[in-house]
């Protein structure tokens, strides 16, 4: 059998956008995970660091919300620190007062496009 009806395309695009079935089952046709640029070899330890935020998780009883992850690129070391917020001020205060007196300042620090990484504070 055979059907049509004015409309009939838009009516059947329609039914597939709204259809929990069809959603769960349909192949994405965008790449959902565009290639990353390549990144040039650190040539030693504590060269270039990557830094994200992990969470929000429950709320722990010391008030801790979620995780600070350092990782260096080098080694592939991660420092991980459990903190109360995410914000700038977290991050620039675990990495003045806790890597850099042990480790040096990197030359290179990457991170996602978080807000917390974009403020006034984490530029300079």
């Amino acid at each position: 059998r055979k059907f049509f009806w004015p409309n009939m395309v838009i009516d059947v695009r329609n039914y597939i956008r709204l259809c929990d079935i069809c959603k769960t089952t349909k192949y994405p046709t965008q790449n959902l995970n565009p290639p990353m640029g390549s990144q040039a070899m650190s040539e030693r330890p504590f060269q270039k660091l990557y830094v994200d935020f992990i969470g929000p998780f429950p709320r722990t009883k010391k008030g801790n919300i979620g995780i600070l992850i350092v990782l260096d690129h080098y080694s592939k070391f991660t420092f991980l620190t459990p903190v109360k917020k995410f914000s700038s001020k977290v991050v620039i205060e675990y990495l003045a007062e806790t890597l850099f007196p042990c480790f040096g300042t990197p030359e290179t620090l990457l991170s996602d496009n978080g807000t917390q990484f974009k403020s006034h504070d984490f530029a300079m």
